[in-house]
């Protein structure tokens, strides 16, 4: 059958667009999964094509048959890959050899030439693909259709010439043009599924980008400020649901107060890209957010929108206060402050690594002072903190000074810090000054960076140091003179008593003796009167000689040297009971009560003295009362025995305490209650001799408690012969 040849190239061309479509949309897809069987179901689908092809030739010449069954295997070569290829190739030649005829052996090595030259040149040269070379391409269909005229050979000799004059102007021109053609429309189909692949991961990194970013995002309409789109970090944040986000514009995520504001600033913004200030949000549990926005605007689904980041800086806002609140406090503390506080900055870091002395050359070399308080200034004699600023270290610090280097090296060898240290500085005056300093060095990665200095000036602390110096060795020459007075005085007063013990006692005996002596042998010419006054002058003469005796008494116990020893306080109390029964018969009745008493050590000579005496008041005074009583305790302390002596009495009144340890001072008269006074005095002296101290409380009526401590071991005795009693 003889076809119009146009009709023929169009429906061969028809059919060798199917390959391109079948490579659109199976190819393409299913390439990248590597697949057998797609790939074989492909090469049955070129089968059936090149199957139409044949049944559909363009051209017939002597019963010979021409279609574009070597393109299309041509193209299946080079674009679909050997499975699908081999698979075409076996197919069509079964098909045409099927058909027979005169041209079967030419159509064959045809169909098989043109799938093999494909295949071969794809493996040897796959750049031809990969880099979409169209004029390869052409080069290569050109020469599988020279082949292919060559393959006339194989024709019965009777057709060969004939056919060749028929077909070798569409063979050499149409085919390797069709082919190129083919390509061309294969490589669009390969660049637009490219474009879609891209277009899919582009879309598919932006939904990720926007969906999952954990930064709160939105799009909104700008036309109705109404939300187009929310990723999940906004549904998070603001607390609301997608369908409630998207149901919802800008204002009511707004306090009412800020929609007047973002509405003109929507208006005024005509920027493709914006930053703006902050703002204020509100979250769907209504609480306050403050946000800073970015947006550029962007097409969405049609609608003229902005493409919306949100930044939460609430925390950073309230960071920013309390810094601002440090900041302003560390400036109140730096400018109030009656320290001096001054921060030495370096020009440039010092390795902490190098030695002592290189660190402090690099310290002078370097610091300055980067800020001052005005106290600072004024303790340097400066005007301001300005003028202090760059100042050298060595201007206030001086590096002349040894104590300054020394204090500098114990700064280094502590850790960068000294507290408490004592300074020589200079003021810009060249005054020098005292000051009490501390140092702080701020380390970083093995580098000192900077070191603040905070002072207080002890000048005037030093000067009264030295004044109190002055004073002190003025003093001791003064107690140095009043030492050598006191000395006079103690020596006046020995020969003063001695003149008492000698000189007074003497005519107190002649008096005593001749009152007696007319009481004895005149008394026959002595009235009762003058008998009276006699026995007057004898009594007042006995007691006169009782006070001598008591005032050397008291002299002795301030002047004795002290003799320690340990003292059995029980057998002390016991021997000093039976002495005063034995003075006192009628004080048996007394109850005494003590019960182990500790011992202690002092001079038993002059405790005896004290014993003595207190236990003979406590009788003494608790003789009127039916039942007298005296309790002797005793309180162990760390380094102290604190002895009680409490009675049943009849005490005395607290308001004339003060006259209780006077030199013959006395609270109850002669009558009632015998004795010199000088008693109490005596047992004062003594037990602040020792180092101890004595008290009393009493009540009217009630009995008295007389206190006192001593030591309770030699190292805590603190004798003192030239103690004072309230004489």
């Amino acid at each position: 059958m003889q076809n119009n040849v146009f009709f023929g190239i169009l429906e061969n061309a028809a059919l060798l667009i199917c390959v391109a479509v079948l490579y659109d949309f199976l190819w393409l897809k299913l390439d990248k999964k590597r697949k057998l069987l797609p790939q074989i179901v492909i090469g049955i689908f070129l089968i059936g094509i090149a199957i139409m092809l044949m049944r559909n030739p363009w051209v017939y010449v002597n019963d010979i048959q021409f279609d574009t069954r070597s393109v299309m295997l041509t193209i299946s070569g080079l674009f679909f890959g050997g499975i699908t290829t081999l698979v075409a190739l076996f197919g069509t030649a079964l098909y045409r050899i099927q058909l027979g005829g005169d041209g079967m052996y030419m159509g064959v090595a045809v169909i098989v030439l043109s799938a093999l030259i494909g295949l071969a040149w794809r493996k040897i040269r796959p750049q031809i693909i990969e880099k979409k070379r169209i004029g390869e391409i052409f080069i290569v269909a050109l020469i599988v259709h020279i082949i292919m005229l060559c393959c006339t050979i194989l024709l019965p000799k009777d057709f060969r010439l004939g056919t060749l004059k028929t077909i070798w102007w569409a063979v050499l021109l149409i085919y390797p043009l069709t082919t190129a053609l083919i390509a061309k429309l294969l490589f669009n189909r390969d660049e637009n599924w490219e474009f879609r692949e891209k277009l899919s991961e582009s879309e598919k990194k932006y939904r990720l980008l926007f969906d999952e970013n954990p930064t709160p995002m939105w799009i909104y309409d700008l036309e109705t400020l109404r939300f187009l789109e929310v990723n999940n970090a906004a549904i998070e944040e603001y607390g609301y649901s997608k369908e409630e986000f998207l149901s919802m514009t800008l204002r009511d995520i707004r306090p009412a107060d800020e929609v007047p504001k973002l509405l003109d600033n929507i208006k005024s913004n005509n920027e493709q890209f914006q930053k703006s200030g902050v703002w204020k949000h509100l979250t769907k549990d209504g609480n306050l957010k403050h946000v800073t926005i970015s947006s550029h605007e962007t097409t969405y689904k049609g609608r003229p929108a902005r493409h919306v980041m949100v930044s939460d800086v609430t925390e950073l806002i309230r960071i920013n206060q309390e810094l601002a609140h440090l900041e302003e406090r560390y400036r109140n503390y730096i400018e109030l402050s009656n320290e001096a506080i001054c921060l030495f900055e370096l020009e440039q870091p010092i390795d902490i690594t190098k030695d002592v002395d290189s660190q402090i050359d690099d310290i002078y070399k370097y610091s300055y002072v980067g800020e001052c308080n005005q106290t600072f200034c004024d303790n340097h004699n400066i005007k301001s903190p300005e003028e202090a600023k760059g100042m050298r270290l060595g201007q206030i610090f001086p590096r002349l000074s040894k104590v300054n280097i020394e204090h500098l090296r114990q700064f280094i060898i502590n850790g960068y810090k000294i507290h408490g240290v004592e300074t020589k500085e200079i003021t810009k005056h060249s005054e020098i000054k005292h000051f009490i300093n501390s140092w702080s060095g701020i380390i970083e990665n093995d580098r000192f960076l900077r070191m603040w200095n905070s002072k207080q000036d002890i000048t005037r602390v030093k000067e009264a140091e030295d004044e109190v110096r002055k004073l002190n060795a003025e003093l001791e020459k003064r107690v140095v003179e009043r030492t050598k007075q006191l000395e006079r005085a103690v020596k006046e007063l020995e020969a003063f008593s001695y003149s008492i013990s000698h000189d007074l006692r003497a005519p107190l005996r002649a008096i005593n003796g001749f009152t007696e002596i007319l009481v004895e042998d005149h008394s026959n010419n002595l009235d009762d009167e003058g008998k009276r006054i006699c026995n007057v002058i004898k009594t007042n003469a006995t007691q006169m000689n009782q006070l001598i005796e008591e005032l050397l008494r008291f002299s002795r116990a301030s002047r004795a040297n002290l003799t320690h020893s340990t003292i059995d306080t029980s057998k002390l109390i016991e021997s000093i009971l039976n002495e005063i029964y034995i003075n006192n018969p009628n004080y048996k009745k007394a109850q005494i009560t003590f019960n182990n008493l500790p011992n202690y050590y002092a001079d038993p000579v002059l405790m005896k003295q004290v014993w003595y005496n207190l236990l003979d008041n406590a009788i003494k005074f608790s003789g009127k009362n039916a039942n007298p009583e005296v309790i002797i305790t005793c309180i162990k302390g760390v380094d102290l025995l604190t002895f009680c002596i409490s009675d049943n009495g009849v005490g005395f009144d607290m308001r004339y305490y003060n006259k209780l340890f006077g030199v013959f001072q006395r609270l109850h008269t002669e009558s009632e209650f015998p004795g010199t006074g000088a008693g109490l005095a005596i047992v004062k002296r003594i037990i602040e001799r020792h180092g101890g101290t004595i008290w009393a409380e009493s009540e009217l009526g009630k009995g008295t408690k007389f206190f006192f401590t001593v030591p309770q071991n030699a190292t805590n005795q603190n004798e003192n012969p030239t103690s004072s009693s309230n004489d």
